[in-house]
């Protein structure tokens, strides 16, 4: 018995061996704002910058016209304290960027 047929004695093998598609549908896209607006590269994270917030908007379109249907924002803060509540008033910096993202 060669390979090929042992691979296609189980349906777990089967899917396991069988080519992976990858489309633009499947992906989400990361930003990265910053409150105070200012465009910085991301020391650890190569070619990702920090945007400002309605570079985010853009980056956002362009993203849907790659067909990629999700984002996910990471918001730098100026001002942080200990337990991150500070992110959950309404006149926050994250709730700005969703409302915008949402127009």
């Amino acid at each position: 018995m060669d390979l090929t047929t042992r691979i296609k004695k189980s349906k777990q093998m089967i899917r396991m061996v069988r080519p992976q598609e990858l489309t633009g549908s499947d992906l989400i896209y990361p930003i990265f704002v910053r409150e105070d607006g200012k465009k910085l590269e991301i020391p650890s994270i190569k070619s990702q910058r920090y945007l400002s917030l309605d570079d985010a908007v853009d980056v956002c379109n362009e993203a849907l016209e790659f067909d990629i249907p999700a984002v996910m924002v990471f918001g730098a803060l100026k001002n942080k304290n200990d337990d991150g509540s500070i992110s959950l008033n309404k006149d926050a910096f994250h709730p700005k960027i969703f409302k915008m993202l949402k127009k």
